[in-house]
């Protein structure tokens, strides 16, 4: 995102921050596809190798394709410690969460992990905060546009995002447990192809709300479409087409989403710090998808089915159930958390513009 503001010129650049969140769309569902062909294929450690060589190509396209950033003056020696002390806090937090299916949340084994976490976070805050040169820049949050940014992709990041981890599921799981579709993997793999198309048009089509009427807008109809799409679910259950209108109204809100957050990054931060800034909301993203992961698996458990042999244990319908009220409630509070933003004026627009151009 800081190399798109470098490179481009203010009048596109929204527009081409929301093809950027469409690209996401288009490969998320895109891999849903491959990764379906490759489990009911070949063995599963396949996936790993097939990731490799993703991560090997992309790397090869960065070093011969992408522009290099533009030279700044340095600021300061590389802030290791901060880096360092960000990874253990979360690590210790989801091991506290995911110890409390069998011990409870007052176990000393799940909250004192827990306790810890938030103890080793508080230190990370404090030590980033009082960093000259911070790798991620915690201050930035005290503008309150970047603020209700982070929380709309964090609410989202929660439930909205951990998609995958209960369609797939829900797809699949056999028809004998009375819920699900009993889809292939392949099968289910289709399934997630409206995300691929909607990717085409979303994208682009929330660079143009954003370019327009600010982010905020295309926020709040990200925010709006997946709300709709986790209301349907949890109304209808047995429906193959409103599983498919559920996914294509869901890829829609997360493709409108990724964007509009990046949009309003850039229309929020000074030039020299969008990198920065835009590197703070993908950290807060991959931070409460891990969370929204351990939380949803959590749920999931909560009822299960077991299969006559007693091998395997299936959700049950009420987990089902309290797994999608859980991604509603996430979907709305990320509405509201957009709703909450300022309105962009012409003259927000204007400095935007200006800010781009210099």
């Amino acid at each position: 995102i800081g190399l798109m503001r470098e490179n481009l010129p203010a009048k596109s650049l929204s527009f081409c921050i929301g093809v950027m969140g469409g690209v996401v769309g288009v490969s998320a569902g895109l891999a849903f596809l491959v990764s379906g062909y490759i489990l009911d294929q070949y063995d599963w450690h396949s996936m790993f190798y097939f990731s490799a060589l993703l991560a090997a190509l992309g790397a090869i396209a960065v070093w011969s394709v992408v522009p290099r950033s533009m030279p700044m003056k340095n600021s300061g020696k590389l802030d290791i410690t901060g880096g360092l002390l960000f990874a253990p806090a979360i690590t210790l937090f989801l091991l506290g969460v995911n110890a409390t299916q069998p011990f409870g949340w007052l176990h000393p084994r799940s909250g004192g992990l827990i306790l810890l976490g938030i103890a080793a976070a508080a230190l990370w805050v404090r030590h980033e905060l009082k960093h000259p040169n911070p790798l991620i820049g915690v201050r930035l949050v005290k503008d309150r546009r970047i603020m209700l940014a982070n929380m709309v992709f964090a609410f989202a990041a929660i439930g909205p995002m951990v998609n995958p981890q209960v369609i797939m599921l829900f797809a699949q799981q056999p028809l004998w447990t009375g819920i699900g579709l009993g889809l292939s993997a392949t099968a289910a793999g289709w399934l997630n192809q409206p995300n691929t198309l909607i990717g085409f048009v979303a994208g682009p089509s929330g660079g143009r709300i954003a370019s327009r009427g600010g982010a905020r807008a295309a926020m709040l109809w990200g925010a709006a479409s997946m709300t709709i799409a986790w209301t349907l679910m949890l109304l209808i259950q047995d429906s193959l087409m409103v599983l498919l209108l559920v996914v294509t109204l869901h890829g829609f809100g997360i493709a409108v989403l990724y964007g509009a957050v990046a949009n309003q990054i850039v229309e929020a931060a000074p030039a020299a710090r969008t990198s920065e800034a835009s590197g703070l909301s993908q950290v807060t993203r991959a931070t409460f998808n891990a969370i929204g992961s351990q939380v949803i698996a959590l749920l999931l458990a909560t009822a299960v089915i077991s299969d006559p042999e007693g091998i395997r244990n299936y959700p049950a319908q009420s987990a089902y159930s309290l797994t999608f009220t859980f991604i509603l409630v996430a979907s709305a509070l990320s509405f509201i958390a957009a709703w909450m933003l300022p309105r962009k004026s012409a003259d927000a627009g204007a400095t935007t513009a200006a800010a781009h151009q210099h």
